[in-house]
């Protein structure tokens, strides 16, 4: 379905709102950086833990909204929320990604849960 308003000519834009949009692009990569690394982090962590999220998604397959829910409370949890100056909860930190960013952080999960699986049943 075409889009009546679509003109076909993008707009221009001006110095400033050029820098404030690359900005917003380079702050949504460095939240998206941020929250892989947390994943490695507690994916890790619960990977040596018995009773840890780990043994809950060993079977299951979830659902990219359990997966940021997760991450979300073990960042809080953890005391060491790095984005706190910018957004107060890891939620809205990443409520404010786009959905590619948080399909990426949802991906790396899976591949870090697939990799501790797998390391897990070589011992």
């Amino acid at each position: 379905m075409e889009n009546p308003y679509f003109t076909g000519a993008m707009p221009r834009l001006s110095g400033c709102e050029l820098l404030r949009t690359r900005g917003m692009r380079m702050a949504g990569k460095t939240i998206r950086d941020y929250f892989i690394r947390q994943v490695r982090t507690i994916v890790h962590q619960s990977a040596s833990e018995p009773g840890g999220f780990a043994a809950y998604f060993t079977n299951r397959h979830p659902k990219d909204e359990e997966i940021l829910g997760l991450i979300a409370v073990t960042t809080m949890l953890s005391g060491k929320y790095h984005l706190a100056d910018r957004f107060p909860a890891p939620a809205e930190a990443l409520a404010s990604l786009s959905p590619e960013a948080r399909a990426d952080i949802c991906n790396e999960f899976r591949r870090q849960m697939q990799r501790s699986n797998r390391q897990l049943s070589l011992i």
